[in-house]
């Protein structure tokens, strides 16, 4: 029996290990990745062998444009890929972390993404 053809898709969401993944014709797969290889990140285009009626096997994940992670003192862990624009909502109560709002403003500028800072609870 041949094997199904790839299909290509969209990370929509990441939970642990697993993916939903949107394919190219709207539908969606929950997927997973063979191996302990560094996983996709939301927003990460892949290409995907579709395992049974709504799964799949994430074979590869295709270029990036950018990539934006979080780190501390132990790990880095990525959280979105290809982002076209990043809105900062900042509330002036509770009070916003200053430091917080510079490192995301100069992760966006290094990666050329545009910026928006928008004010909530004014």
């Amino acid at each position: 029996m041949a094997e199904p053809a790839a299909l290509g898709g969209r990370v929509v969401a990441a939970h642990g290990r697993h993916y939903d993944v949107e394919i190219e014709d709207g539908s969606r797969r929950q997927c997973y990745t063979r191996g302990k290889k560094a996983g996709p990140a939301v927003g990460d285009q892949v290409r995907v062998r579709p395992e049974g009626r709504q799964e799949g096997v994430i074979l590869d994940i295709l270029p990036r444009r950018n990539l934006f992670y979080r780190s501390d003192a132990q790990r880095s862990k990525q959280f979105a890929a290809n982002i076209d624009q990043l809105l900062l909502v900042l509330a002036p109560e509770p009070e916003f972390s200053d430091d917080l709002m510079g490192r995301a403003l100069v992760a966006a500028a290094s990666a050329g993404v545009p910026a928006l800072i928008v004010l909530n609870k004014a």
